[in-house]
């Protein structure tokens, strides 16, 4: 099993982050049903939406050919492509996911890929050792986890279990929504947090530009005026 919270120095202290008990927490049950629903629309909207903000959390890995990355809450496999062309093929893609309809839209990219890719569909809040190389035989060089830290319920266990799992000196890139942080696009914030929200069945209040925050080789980058967030960093 791997070390649970407070047992790594380097580990990120994401607790320091609870969330606020206003703030809503989606059920695996009802964020299965919603996704099953909306697997055919997403990538209608999100695809050319947020192309540039998933392009850099893919630079932002600094991946090498040969090299084994984890796209954690894969979804429909929108930066499998991009992924499978960064490791080449002698490395290996893996998706991860828990929603069979949005996996099986990943299918159908997974057959055009550059390089190996596994799809895995899984609960990401029991990802560890034993489930991990159960399917693949090292660990992830990489992880990114695009638009899934606002919609994964229990979002801080599934972030740690993925940073326990990461090999050190590995990079870890999250690219998420949040409300607009500063400027005059924050008049926006009373109806597209709610707005937002509802239509990814998510919470964006959730604080994960910051999670990443302390760590060696922190980056950060904002995208569509703030509303989306590249926080990447490398574990030590």
């Amino acid at each position: 099993m791997l070390a649970r919270a407070g047992t790594v120095a380097a580990r990120p202290a994401h607790g320091a982050h609870r969330v606020h008990p206003l703030i809503l927490e989606p059920s695996a049950a009802s964020s299965q049903r919603w996704y099953r629903r909306l697997a055919p629309l997403y990538d209608l909207g999100c695809r050319p939406l947020y192309a540039r903000a998933r392009r850099a959390g893919r630079e932002a890995l600094r991946l090498q050919g040969g090299e084994t990355v984890l796209d954690l809450c894969t979804g429909t496999g929108l930066n499998l492509p991009g992924l499978a062309a960064a490791v080449g093929t002698a490395g290996c893609v893996v998706g991860l996911d828990f929603s069979p309809a949005m996996l099986q839209r990943a299918e159908r990219r997974r057959r055009n890929c550059p390089a190996p890719v596994e799809l895995m569909r899984f609960d990401a809040r029991s990802l560890d050792e034993e489930s991990w190389y159960a399917r693949v035989p090292r660990r992830p060089d990489a992880i990114l986890c695009s638009f899934g830290l606002a919609v994964a319920p229990d979002w801080e266990e599934v972030f740690a279990r993925s940073w326990d799992l990461l090999a050190p000196g590995g990079r870890y890139a999250i690219v998420d929504t949040q409300p607009i942080p500063r400027g005059w696009g924050r008049v926006a914030n009373p109806l597209l947090v709610p707005f937002s929200n509802w239509a990814g069945h998510a919470e964006i209040r959730r604080p994960t530009a910051r999670v990443l925050a302390a760590l060696p080789d922190f980056e950060q980058r904002h995208f569509l005026g703030g509303f989306v967030h590249l926080s990447a960093a490398t574990r030590v």
